[in-house]
């Protein structure tokens, strides 16, 4: 579990995952990106995997030496820094719900209402206010067009480009019959690991089919580290079935 030794971290989870307002957030963002506009998840699904990844990268990195914006300007600790990319990304696709297009303003006042009622019960007074903007700094800058200006937005932008295995794009697949390169080069990526890297702290391994996944990896994940802030520290490594196609730097993609 990457919050282990993070009781509070875990409190605040168990609280979000539960609340109804959040759920049904999830559940009409799916609605709106799946439904609507043949999207893949962008669901309840999605955004745990996404906060599940943010955390493992934001621990590589802490690993790495890397310190969190929030304990580098000295607005909390790095348990602080945990749950704000938790809620980042458990809350980054709720503007979904009102409509794709500038979802990550309308995640703003979503995700607020939410905040404002669970997160006192765990924090107060400035340190309340301090988390409470974090977290939606992280909801607005995970967009791709949108440059990060935190370690912790960047996180929850790039992990939220990493949840694109090949059964991630198959519902709009198979309702609309996309077979257009986007649904046949996201089809073709089987896993997505993220490790420890040699040369950089956080290591993304795309194993795909076919080199087809490259056009994904450009196009979404790529578009997110290159807006992310963090981008010199994170390494992706591209495979085909299990081998080394090439070196990927993102930067040149």
């Amino acid at each position: 579990m990457q919050l282990e030794g993070n009781e509070l971290g875990l409190m605040i989870y168990g609280h979000v995952i539960r609340d109804q307002q959040f759920l049904a957030g999830c559940e009409m963002a799916n609605s709106v990106a799946v439904n609507r506009l043949g999207y893949n998840d962008h669901g309840y699904t999605h955004v745990r995997i996404a906060a599940a990844n943010a955390l493992q990268i934001l621990n590589l990195l802490c690993h790495g030496k890397v310190v969190p914006t929030l304990v580098k300007e000295k607005h909390g600790g790095f348990a602080d820094a945990q749950v704000v990319v938790m809620l980042g990304a458990l809350f980054h696709d709720l503007g979904n719900a009102i409509h794709r297009e500038q979802h990550q303003e309308h995640g703003i006042y979503l995700a607020g209402e939410i905040i404002n009622r669970v997160l006192p019960e765990f924090y107060s007074n400035s340190r309340l206010w301090k988390m409470k903007l974090a977290v939606l700094g992280c909801v607005y800058e995970h967009d791709e067009s949108v440059v990060a200006t935190s370690v912790e937005a960047g996180v929850v932008k790039v992990a939220d480009g990493t949840d694109c295995e090949n059964g991630r794009a198959r519902v709009p697949y198979r309702m609309y019959g996309k077979s257009d390169i986007h649904a046949v080069s996201a089809l073709s990526i089987q896993s997505v690991k993220i490790t420890e890297g040699r040369e950089k702290p956080v290591k993304i391994a795309i194993d795909m089919s076919n080199p087809s996944g490259l056009f994904q990896v450009a196009e979404v994940l790529g578009a997110k580290i290159r807006t992310s802030g963090i981008a010199d520290l994170v390494e992706v490594a591209p495979l085909i079935k299990g081998k080394p196609f090439r070196s990927t730097d993102m930067e040149k993609l």
